[in-house]
């Protein structure tokens, strides 16, 4: 499967379908049957899963960035600690690339999230909301783990992902994204998009789309090390 260039960085897709019993949420047609029999296998375990995020564009992503590239949302540190924004100096190149480097941990750069494809998805228990509806998620792995809120889903997942088409790609701490326990991907799909992505092709993305991208120049500078510690290093 051979991908418009430009779908792969996160314009829409004629390969996108709406994702069934959810409202504006669109997923890549090839994971459609392998997602029903996850949520089917899920229902007979007493959990309902529901996606929160699925597709996502590049102007979708390139919000969220900006917003945390200008102080404007909460950038997290290893410990789902807020981070003061001032303590990033902008005139500074060392501490521009930190900053580039701390919001990579929580959010995909714009044109590399694996949300652009269609075929990964953030998953909570629809159920565990349900009785508890005063609850915001966060998306933050605490809520996975023991005595939090999805800590049923977690289990779940740990036990029934590996035999299923889906799989966890920030399952464990690799040092470039920090471990999303909500977030899946289907195996089969995701590959074919990933061995069509490259430094120079994304490089010629930024330079037509990304020009009100904040952090722009940095990034360039940084591309190398983006891809190699958030892009290509993820839990098979």
């Amino acid at each position: 499967m051979i991908e418009n260039q430009n779908n792969i960085f996160g314009m829409k897709s004629e390969n996108l379908i709406e994702l069934p019993h959810h409202i504006q949420l669109s997923i890549h047609r090839n994971i459609s049957h392998s997602w029903s029999k996850l949520v089917d296998l899920a229902r007979e375990q007493g959990i309902e899963v529901k996606a929160i995020s699925a597709y996502r564009s590049f102007q979708d992503q390139k919000r969220i960035w900006n917003l945390k590239a200008s102080g404007q949302r909460t950038i997290l540190d290893d410990h789902e600690k807020a981070i003061p924004f001032e303590n990033f100096n902008l005139n500074d190149p060392v501490s521009t690339q930190q900053l580039i480097f701390k919001i990579l941990r929580w959010s995909a750069l714009p044109g590399l999230s694996r949300h652009h494809w269609g075929t990964d998805l953030d998953i909570i228990d629809q159920q565990k909301l349900n009785q508890n509806p005063e609850y915001k998620v966060q998306l933050i792995p605490s809520e996975y783990a023991p005595g939090g809120i999805f800590e049923e889903l977690g289990k779940f997942l740990d036990q029934h992902l590996g035999s299923s088409d889906f799989f966890r790609p920030y399952r464990v701490d690799l040092g470039g994204v920090a471990p999303e326990p909500w977030h899946i991907s289907h195996t089969e799909t995701a590959e074919t998009f990933i061995e069509q992505i490259s430094i120079d092709k994304f490089q010629n993305f930024l330079n037509e789309f990304g020009e009100d991208l904040l952090l722009k120049d940095s990034i360039k500078e940084n591309l190398e090390e983006i891809f190699t510690r958030y892009v290509y290093n993820y839990s098979s």
